[in-house]
């Protein structure tokens, strides 16, 4: 059963709240970590070649058997907004 009568902005909203993790223990590439999403904790793996530290929230973006796929909040919130070079700024590698 869908969301009625919610605008499109606010039923986004409601996504990311809904698929919002929070770092537990530091998510290492090629090993992943732990999450705790939605009251519980999860194996995660993200599959770009950063380390997300625990406290750092992420947005869960598949599974794979019970390993949660997640993507750090910046390339959640960016995915839409590229910089004249058309690297998005999550992307520089600055920390």
């Amino acid at each position: 059963m869908g969301v009625t009568g919610v605008p499109p902005t606010e039923r986004t909203n409601l996504e990311e709240i809904e698929n919002r993790a929070i770092v537990d223990e530091a998510i290492v590439p090629h090993l992943g970590g732990r999450v705790k999403f939605q009251s519980s904790w999860w194996p995660a793996l993200c599959q770009q070649n950063i380390t997300l530290l625990p406290g750092e929230i992420v947005y869960v973006v598949g599974r794979h058997n019970l390993i949660l796929l997640v993507e750090p909040a910046s390339f959640f919130k960016g995915s839409q907004t590229l910089t004249s070079s058309g690297i998005q700024p999550s992307q520089t590698g600055e920390v």
